[in-house]
């Protein structure tokens, strides 16, 4: 992420970071061609488009989002929930909570004699 970047920059200065320097001409045609796919069209104010929005469009057109800046890719269909421990961690509590049945009661079934 590019820092020092006005909120609404002019198209010579989005052309200049989109595709390098002296590329205005090319970055209009490509203006034109991805506005109707979501890049933001200029603000009706101020005449320029706002450009974390401009940049948004470009990360999402590229499969990015705020996980791929520190290196990990989600998909949009996975969530990774932070959740407080509720208790002192036990290595066995599977058998510390786990209900002891007597043996009487596992023979419910059978007939008696």
């Amino acid at each position: 992420m590019t820092k020092n970047i006005p909120l609404f920059p002019d198209e010579e200065f989005i052309a200049t970071l989109v595709l390098g320097p002296g590329k205005v001409r090319e970055w209009k045609s490509l203006a034109e061609y991805l506005e109707p796919r979501g890049l933001p069209k200029p603000d009706p104010i101020t005449g320029k488009r706002f450009w974390p929005a401009v940049e948004a469009f470009f990360r999402k057109l590229n499969n990015l989002d705020d996980h791929a800046q520190i290196g990990t890719t989600m998909s949009s269909r996975v969530r990774i929930l932070d959740f407080a421990p509720d208790g002192p961690e036990t290595p066995h509590a599977a058998n510390t909570s786990a209900p002891h049945h007597r043996r009487s009661e596992r023979r419910i079934g059978r007939a008696r004699a």
